[in-house]
């Protein structure tokens, strides 16, 4: 019985190593690593949300919409030690209205949210499948908050605050990319951060970035 359960064991083991194990066949086929690149669209739903808060125990409603999310990945280093780094530009929008209750006056302010920043990824070899990509990413850019207009009782009237806040934002992420057909796929990602905090799904393209020509 105990020589059956080794063997069971054995079994089971070697075969998980089989499809595991970073083969050369696991290297040629795999969804990211040299040459390749992705790209990748999506959207933040899960942060449209309406905020109730007390602030100086007045009633402030804050609305969002769903983000729109754009972004590529490209492989830039191909032989880090058991992982590829890649490269790529991210960017972020999103609107929001602010309603609030002040002196018996009704404040409402429409404001755009736009993050345009650098995202590095770092992938495991071992999390690199043929139709499996995951990654950890770390972002640097910019945060610009716009105000489009402030009105009081439903009347415009020029802001008494800045029409635009810039600040610097960084986080980390990570990512799930799943390839259910040759090149396309869904992806989920979500971070945490600076003026970054994201939970988004989306859609993803694969493709090998042509060859330079030796000269």
């Amino acid at each position: 019985m105990f020589r059956f359960i080794f063997w069971l064991i054995f079994v089971l083991f070697t075969n998980v190593l089989s499809t595991f194990s970073q083969t050369h066949e696991v290297f040629k086929d795999q969804s990211f690593g040299k040459g390749m690149a992705s790209i990748y669209i999506g959207s933040g739903a899960f942060k449209r949300h309406l905020d109730i808060n007390r602030i100086n125990y007045k009633i402030q409603e804050y609305s969002k919409s769903p983000a729109l999310v754009i972004g590529a990945d490209f492989c830039i280093y191909p032989y880090a030690s058991n992982a590829y780094l890649g490269l790529g530009p991210y960017s972020t929008s999103w609107i929001g209205i602010k309603e609030a209750t002040i002196n018996n006056q009704k404040n409402e302010r429409l404001f755009s949210n736009t993050t345009f920043a650098i995202k590095l990824t770092h992938h495991v070899t071992y999390f690199v499948r043929k139709k499996l990509d995951v990654c950890s990413g770390y972002m640097v850019g910019l945060n610009l908050k716009h105000y489009h207009y402030y009105k009081i009782n439903g009347q415009e009237i020029s802001s008494p605050e800045s029409n635009n806040e810039l600040m610097p934002a960084v986080g980390i992420t990570i990512a799930i990319k799943y390839y259910a057909l040759k090149n396309i796929g869904l992806y989920l990602e979500g971070g945490i951060g600076y003026r970054i905090n994201m939970l988004n799904i989306g859609f993803c393209y694969k493709f090998k970035r042509p060859e330079k020509i030796n000269q």
